[in-house]
């Protein structure tokens, strides 16, 4: 049986956020400010530390994508097209015991794939190359 002081020490080890500053109810997102690559992490460590199985996790619900996305204004990254659901030492604790994500997520459509993404990678490639061939020839 998984404790919520396991869930605190993760937490703690993993995003520096010192444990006395954790409740039950604290909203890991939007209280501690953990998101993109750092609440990654928290869940692929968490995953791993008690053996919970994952297959229904969709990580837009959850949390934003790490960085600078130019183009998410003209097409919104999946995090803009859902309301977010809070993750808790709570929910954590309950899933580590029960060994499944166990989340009901809302109907929504799925994304199939990101042209925020696509675009902004093409945006930056063409910027880096023209920087490249401007020193190049010049």
């Amino acid at each position: 049986m998984v404790s919520i002081e396991q869930i605190f020490n993760l937490i703690e080890s993993e995003c520096g956020v010192d444990k006395e500053r954790l409740t039950l109810n604290t909203d890991v997102f939007g209280e501690l400010g953990i998101e993109g690559d750092d609440f990654s992490a928290l869940i692929e460590s968490y995953a791993s530390s008690f053996s919970v199985n994952m297959d229904d996790y969709l990580w837009y619900f959850h949390s934003n994508d790490e960085g600078i996305n130019v183009w998410s204004f003209l097409f919104k990254p999946p995090n803009k097209k859902v309301n977010r659901i809070a993750v808790t030492p709570k929910i954590l604790l309950d899933f580590a015991n029960s060994k499944r994500w166990g989340f009901e997520y809302p109907s929504h459509n799925k994304p199939k794939n990101r042209r925020d993404l696509t675009y902004s990678n093409l945006f930056w490639s063409v910027i880096v190359l023209g920087i490249y061939l401007l020193a190049r020839y010049t």
